[in-house]
């Protein structure tokens, strides 16, 4: 199999689009969990 520049730019181009998509997801994933402690931590000093 052979591959062109093209082929080998446009390879790298999903590749990196794939990597961003899922770093975003990650982030979104950290600040909900940074959300929800922040909601822990409200709860924790209304039951003091």
């Amino acid at each position: 199999m052979v591959f062109t520049a093209q082929d080998q730019k446009g390879h790298l181009h999903a590749e990196s689009t794939g990597y961003s998509a899922c770093l975003h997801l990650e982030i979104r994933n950290l600040m909900a969990i940074g959300d929800a402690l922040q909601v822990f931590e409200e709860w924790l000093r209304f039951l003091e």
